[in-house]
């Protein structure tokens, strides 16, 4: 099964949103604003895209 993600990052924390290809969210999770604490938690899923709510911040997450 695919996965899909959705980000909105913020100073601190960064909420993320798991769906599966059907649209049903799997999974719910507010993490620090970290490359690293983001990629722990999406790593259990093997998301096969994700999309990113843009604004100043996604320049740090090489989004620019």
């Amino acid at each position: 099964m695919k996965y899909y993600d959705g980000l909105d990052v913020s100073q601190q924390t960064t909420s993320l949103w798991i769906v599966d290809e059907d649209g049903r969210i799997v999974a719910e999770r507010e993490v620090a604003s970290s490359p690293d604490a983001i990629a722990e938690a999406l790593e259990p899923f093997a998301v096969a895209s994700a999309g990113l709510e843009t604004g100043p911040l996604s320049v740090g997450y090489g989004m620019d």
